[in-house]
């Protein structure tokens, strides 16, 4: 489990001590917990040094997901691909790549043509980890569903104020890779949100199966205002454990 971003002004005192240098937050946050989803992928192309910097201050063992760059998601230029697979190859190189992300916007629908730049893209992936999550409504519906299924995807799960009407009932096939983010469910301010162990609970279930599908389940907290992400880890921890 891990969170989504590291680098916010509000985790100085509540996460990190007052006094620890930005630049060292990520080694600092790498002794908490064990993978981090980055954002910085989605808005810009990181550049080689600063990625191989990610891999320089965190251990061994430390996994990074990826969100794919919002060029090749909402923009949908392929061009874009080849500059994004070189800027997270030492990743790969390193065992350190978990998953890449495609966060694909609401106005993603499933119509011929986005199925098709959906499987050109998903080709182009090569052997890459690849979570799909789709936010139009279609997509989560049984033809919709059957089309990923068919692809070498894992289907992102998320929970935010809607997610009992979108995902609870969802049955996608196993895949090497499953993908639960929690934005929280203050549907005002998304991400202020402190996780009660009862909401957390309704989860059990799913994260049984994929820890049992799959060979590898990352769970991601979006959920980031003043550090309640890690407080939520905490709760879905302990609970996993009883």
């Amino acid at each position: 489990m891990g969170t989504s971003g590291f680098s916010y002004r509000d985790w100085r005192g509540t996460v990190y001590p007052p006094g620890l240098p930005a630049a060292q937050w990520l080694g600092y946050y790498a002794n908490l917990l064990p993978t981090l989803e980055l954002n910085i992928t989605f808005y810009r192309i990181p550049a080689l040094k600063t990625v191989r910097n990610w891999i320089g201050q965190t251990p061994d063992g430390f996994l990074f997901s990826v969100k794919m760059l919002r060029g090749l998601t909402h923009a949908r230029d392929g061009q874009h691909l080849p500059a994004f697979l070189q800027a997270i190859d030492p990743l790969r190189q390193e065992h350190r790549l978990a998953a890449v992300l495609a966060q694909f916007p609401p106005s993603f629908r499933p119509d011929p043509a986005n199925q098709d730049y959906l499987r050109r893209l998903v080709e182009e992936m090569g052997d890459c980890p690849l979570v799909v999550e789709m936010r139009h409504p279609q997509w989560l519906a049984e033809e919709g569903l059957a089309m990923l299924a068919g692809l070498p995807v894992s289907l992102g799960y998320a929970d935010d104020a809607r997610w009992k009407s979108r995902m609870a009932g969802l049955d996608f096939p196993a895949r090497p890779v499953g993908y639960v983010r929690f934005h929280g469910r203050n549907p005002r301010v998304r991400y202020d949100y402190a996780y009660s162990g009862a909401e957390l609970k309704e989860w059990l279930p799913r994260l049984t199966r994929l820890d049992r599908d799959c060979a590898r389940t990352l769970v991601y907290f979006n959920n980031c205002y003043r550090g309640q992400a890690l407080e939520s880890i905490a709760i879905l921890a302990n609970l996993l454990t009883i």
